[in-house]
Formats: C-alpha cells, sequence, structure tokens
C-alpha cells in the first residue's frame, strides 16, 4: 500500500532508492510509530490518575441538586426524587465499583503494555520496509524468472493470483 508512495519519492529524489527508502520509512515512523506511542505514553500515565478521581469521587456523597430543578414545573420533585435514589445508591455503587477499581486498573495497565509491546514489532517491521523498498523491484524480477522456470506459462498467473491474494488480505486488515 505504500509502495507508490515510495516509487513517487524515488521520482522526486532523482531516483536514489537508499534516500527514498529512508523518507518514505521515516513518513511511517511519523505517521503511525509516534502518534501511537505518544497515546500509550499518555494512557500509562492517565489509568491511575483516572482511577484516584474515580475514588475521590465515589468516596464523597452526591451534593444537593441544584435549585433550578427542584423549582422546575412538572420535572422538578421527581428530578428531586432520582437523585436521592441515585444519592442512596451512591454509598453501595462506591463499594461495589470501588472493589473492583484495583482490578480494572491492572487490566488496563497490561493492555497499555501490550501495545507498548506491539510498537517494538512494529518498529522492525518498518525497518524491514526499508529493506524491501531498496529490494523490491529485483525480487519481484527474480521471483518471475523462477516461477516462469518451474511453472512455465502459468508462472506469471501464479504471480498475479498470489499478488492479488496479498493485496486482498491486506485492504480487507487495514
Amino acid at each position: 500500500a505504500t509502495w507508490p508512495v515510495f516509487q513517487w519519492l524515488k521520482a522526486r529524489l532523482g531516483g536514489r532508492d537508499r534516500a527514498a527508502a529512508g523518507l518514505a520509512t521515516a513518513l511511517l515512523v511519523l505517521l503511525v510509530l509516534l502518534p501511537v506511542a505518544a497515546i500509550v505514553g499518555d494512557l500509562s500515565q492517565d489509568i491511575p490518575v483516572a482511577v484516584q478521581g474515580a475514588r475521590t469521587l465515589l468516596a464523597h456523597p452526591l451534593p444537593s441538586p441544584p435549585e433550578a430543578w427542584l423549582k422546575a414545573p412538572l420535572i422538578g420533585p421527581p428530578l428531586a426524587h432520582l437523585w436521592d435514589a441515585i444519592g442512596h445508591g451512591h454509598a453501595r455503587l462506591g463499594q461495589v465499583v470501588g472493589s473492583s477499581l484495583a482490578p480494572l486498573s491492572q487490566w488496563a495497565l497490561g493492555a497499555v503494555e501490550g501495545v507498548a509491546g506491539g510498537l517494538f514489532d512494529l518498529l522492525i517491521s518498518l525497518a524491514c520496509l526499508y529493506f524491501l523498498y531498496l529490494g523490491g523491484p529485483a525480487s519481484i524480477g527474480l521471483l518471475r524468472r523462477v516461477l516462469t522456470r518451474i511453472g512455465a506459462s502459468r508462472g506469471e498467473e501464479l504471480l498475479r493470483v498470489a499478488h492479488g491474494t496479498i493485496q486482498g488480505v491486506v485492504f480487507g486488515v487495514l
């Protein structure tokens, strides 16, 4: 999916493969890897803060409903009753949710850690992509020659089928 970008960069850089491959790879790092890394970093810091905020919120009783709600015609008394019911259930909610916050926090931090591990895999994949950009045309030529030699007239057809299948999988997944 990024091959046309590489080809475009290569044309703009006067046919310099290494410069185009480096620039295309750097663009992918900037557009994919760095934003995800920033989000992971922020999430790892924000999860404990959110858990502490939830504990603080659940530890205090609900304030009184706004006066304007109580004075509202027709809906004021039902709103006040609903607010009181929520306030009475607030203490029980604090107990139930409060006991679930620690495992939920650990699960969320584990998920963030898993994504962080995936970032390393993505970085390795992008490094490999640099070399695929450089050796792509030669590899395709070699593959064509081998398939033509093995499969004769069907070799080129098999290559087209493989190309379509791989492209369909990539676009289907992304």
